[in-house]
């Protein structure tokens, strides 16, 4: 950018403001909530507004006179790359973020020309930007975790239309981004697992969030997933309802140990049912020939031993089937480790 300017404008914007007549440029700079300087082209501060004082903690007075990088900077003389350094030669715009006392600011020069196309100065802009940066970084880093957790996570507008869908969104259902964007997010949705869609997009422009609840979604593949899902509205700027964004976690390997937890609980009441039903009834036989007198120690003993080794047999059942599962579940706690490999 390139600001023309008279000679004879420049030494009015400069005069003592006591001595300016014209109230309304000063009232202007002055409005300027950010530190504004006018330099001359060897970077002498020859004008600021009040924004200064509170920016470098120094009177308008004291300010004028002083070279921008002493007070600035703190420094004999300009910064490698210094933005004005760069716009007295470019005779254009040039800027650059600083950090600046611990805060971040945007640094702008624009070079003041006259009719002559000679630089007569600069204006020397200081826009804080602390804020935004922060929030940028904290938006990137939030951003981050969003693209990389094992969730689900997307956003939907109000007729449907997807339009972001993270890494575990594409991990679960199988689309990668560019396949899905834009799509109708109907088809992730079977009527049997979300019956109530209908309700929850009511729910949604209200501004009402749905609590998670258990469904099922179709992937890619038109598998039927069991997922666990929540929606929230979604706000533009004006803090209107646009649409939903849900989360959905995968419950299908939840659903699968499950499945297999029932099955070895199933395999071990089969394996323990018939053996330990036949040792009860052969130890009441036993007891009652012992009442009655018929049993002499000698069979006892052989009777006991046929019970040690029906024992025995379901004891080496149980074994078997804890190795099995030992060997297919490898998130178990430690005891239950332990246990298993007994």
């Amino acid at each position: 950018m390139r600001n023309k300017i008279s000679s004879a404008n420049l030494r009015f914007w400069t005069k003592n403001q006591s001595e300016s007549p014209d109230m309304i440029t000063d009232m202007i700079i002055n409005a300027i909530s950010d530190p504004l300087f006018i330099l001359s082209t060897e970077g002498e501060i020859l004008l600021c507004n009040t924004a200064c004082e509170d920016f470098l903690k120094m009177s308008v007075s004291d300010i004028k006179g002083h070279h921008c990088y002493e007070l600035v900077h703190k420094l004999n003389d300009f910064i490698e790359g210094c933005p004005f350094v760069r716009s007295m030669r470019s005779k254009e715009r040039e800027t650059y973020k600083a950090n600046i006392d611990g805060k971040w600011s945007l640094v702008t020069i624009d070079p003041l020309i006259n009719g002559e196309e000679d630089v007569v100065g600069a204006i020397h802009f200081i826009k804080d930007i602390d804020n935004i940066v922060r929030l940028d970084a904290a938006k990137t880093n939030l951003v981050g975790l969003i693209e990389n957790t094992l969730d689900a996570m997307a956003s939907v507008l109000l007729d449907d239309t997807i339009k972001y869908w993270n890494l575990g969104a594409e991990e679960i259902f199988g689309y990668t981004e560019e396949e899905i964007i834009g799509k109708n997010a109907r088809i992730l949705i079977t009527k049997e697992g979300i019956p109530h869609y209908e309700e929850i997009k009511e729910k949604i422009r209200a501004g009402e969030k749905v609590p998670r609840f258990e469904s099922k979604m179709v992937a890619k593949s038109g598998e039927k997933i069991d997922v666990s899902i929540s929606f929230q509205p979604m706000y533009d700027e004006r803090g209107v309802v646009i649409g939903n964004s849900f989360i959905a976690n995968n419950l299908t390997p939840q659903r699968k140990a499950e499945q297999e937890l029932l099955h070895y609980v199933t395999e071990g009441t089969m394996r323990l049912e018939k053996p330990v039903e036949i040792i009860k009834r052969n130890l009441s036989d036993i007891k009652e020939l012992l009442i009655s007198g018929k049993l002499d120690s000698h069979d006892l003993e052989l009777l006991l031993d046929v019970q040690i080794s029906n024992a025995g047999q379901i004891y080496d059942n149980l074994k078997e089937l804890k190795k099995e599962i030992a060997a297919k579940q490898k998130d178990l706690p430690d005891e239950h480790t332990r246990f298993l490999n007994e």
